[in-house]
């Protein structure tokens, strides 16, 4: 024989668990447990008697209908959340290719598919508001696309980046790239108003010369501009404890995009302001 499990005896706030010890074989056993015997009471007398498992404290249902078992996933700390729902759903495929038919998988529920669907619908949102203000205030499509040209490559300057620093994308430097979205043309409008500036002030002169004198005299504007947002955003990467460990990436991911949104403006605008405004 062997220790067996009963069900436990709940009250409103508290819950017994009892098992019966050595002297217990199976259903039989346990109808025959004396209750009173003088007047030759047994359990089976005062109580239905079942062996099956433990009674249930929780239930999972898929669409409220059917049992199911609900596995979770989480990733760590420093996981990319993309990465491995697509490992997840690659072993899931291997399973559902070799389980029988007593049972299906089913991936009911991917987070990682919402955050890159809104993430992607935010992006698009925040860069059509941008081209819309830009248009209005600059005038000119042809001199809409200088700016915007900062964007990408400013993303693409700040993804190597993190890759040497062994950063992740996720949900934290996603945000952090949504926000910085008007701040990586800042610095490209700063340097195009002053050569267009300048470009009417010399009465239709308009060459080499001029623009990297134009770049000359407004390259120290910029670099301040840049310097303020790197003293606003890097200080976050120094505190302590939790709240700093989780803002880092967060700085880290502005204050990098910024940096390289100054040092394209200062370089490929003015050589592609030499072409685009050109009359």
């Amino acid at each position: 024989t062997k220790n067996m499990n009963l069900a436990p005896i709940k009250t409103n706030t508290k819950s017994f668990s009892f098992s019966a010890v050595n002297t217990i074989n199976g259903k039989g056993a346990l109808e025959s447990i004396v209750i009173d015997q003088k007047k030759g009471i047994y359990l089976r007398d005062i109580a239905t008697v079942t062996v099956q498992n433990k009674d249930p404290t929780s239930v999972s249902l898929l669409n409220g209908k059917t049992p199911t078992i609900k596995l979770i996933i989480y990733k760590t700390s420093d996981g990319n959340p993309l990465l491995v729902a697509k490992e997840v759903n690659k072993l899931l495929e291997e399973l559902v290719s070799a389980n029988d038919t007593s049972y299906k998988i089913k991936n009911n529920y991917e987070r990682s598919e919402v955050i890159f669907q809104k993430t992607k619908q935010t992006f698009l949102e925040a860069t059509i508001l941008l081209f819309v203000i830009l248009i209005l205030f600059l005038g000119s499509i042809r001199i809409l696309i200088l700016p915007l040209v900062a964007i990408p490559l400013s993303i693409l300057g700040t993804f190597i980046f993190m890759w040497q620093l062994g950063l992740s994308i996720n949900e934290i430097t996603l945000m952090a790239f949504l926000l910085s979205i008007g701040l990586l043309v800042d610095d490209a409008i700063l340097v195009i108003e002053k050569i267009e500036r300048d470009k009417h002030r010399s009465h239709g002169v308009f060459n080499a010369d001029m623009v990297v004198q134009s770049t000359l005299d407004i390259y120290k504007s910029v670099i301040v501009m840049t310097a303020t947002l790197f003293c606003v955003f890097l200080p976050i990467v120094f505190l302590p404890g939790d709240m700093g460990y989780t803002l880092r990436e967060f700085a880290v991911t502005i204050a990098v995009s910024v940096g390289w949104s100054c040092v394209f403006s200062l370089i490929l605008t003015p050589m592609m302001c030499k072409y685009f405004m050109q009359n």
